[in-house]
């Protein structure tokens, strides 16, 4: 067999053998909120591959223990290099609307990820039909300021939490202003991003960020939604 010349993927495909699919997950961003969701993700036992062309972020990123690829998140060498055909799902978690939705569109239409999430910002002048007709997903469940969520983390007003839904208390309600869900699974095991298509069962644990400035109001939310103590 003539392998000369072949790129890596044809090497594979004409060796008959392929990558595994469904292999952890790809997200554009290594800021503190990225970084934030990456730690959920990462307690499912799944790799997490950030993309950024941050220096700092990157360097923040990869002293978190990340694997960090510096580039643009829609430069396609960057894309096949963190293999995102073979992940789980691709995320986008920038500041940069457009970009976000962008990257989730480019992963479901070319790289038939399985699903993708971005990350919308109050108010954002971008086509949100453009990522539900690819069959994209609004990460944390509804729009975020995602620049006023960075900044809060990185002065350490903004706290990260596991909690358990203990008991179901009627329909399921929006949080409030000052906590974000990141995430929703149980440790160990099937870990995924919370989206507006995530409902919260009893015995299910939830990451967030709860800013430490309305915590009353959190913490009196938490008790209405039937949610335990913040989990070691």
């Amino acid at each position: 067999v003539v392998l000369q010349g072949l790129s890596g993927g044809l090497i594979a495909k004409a060796l008959g053998l392929s990558r595994p699919r469904d292999n952890g997950w790809v997200v554009m961003g290594a800021n503190a909120l990225a970084r934030q969701l990456g730690y959920a993700l990462r307690t499912g036992e799944q790799e997490v591959v950030l993309l950024d062309s941050n220096v700092d972020a990157v360097a923040a990123a990869e002293a978190d223990g990340f694997r960090v690829l510096f580039g643009s998140g829609l430069s396609e060498s960057i894309l096949a290099r963190a293999e995102v055909g073979a992940r789980r799902g691709a995320l986008a978690v920038t500041p940069n609307d457009s970009a976000n939705v962008l990257f989730a569109r480019r992963g479901r239409r070319h790289y038939k990820v399985p699903k993708a999430w971005a990350a919308i910002s109050p108010g954002a002048r971008v086509d949100l039909h453009t990522l539900s007709d690819c069959g994209g997903r609004w990460l944390f469940g509804a729009e975020a300021d995602i620049d006023w969520w960075i900044v809060r983390i990185e002065r350490g007003l903004a706290v990260p939490e596991r909690r358990a839904r203990e008991r179901v208390v009627g329909e399921q309600v929006a949080p409030p202003e000052g906590l974000l869900f990141l995430a929703i699974g149980k440790v160990g095991k099937a870990v995924r991003p919370f989206d507006e298509e995530s409902r919260i069962r009893a015995g299910e644990q939830v990451w967030m960020l709860v800013d430490e400035q309305r915590r009353e109001t959190v913490e009196a939310w938490m008790a209405t939604q039937g949610f335990g103590p913040p989990l070691p």
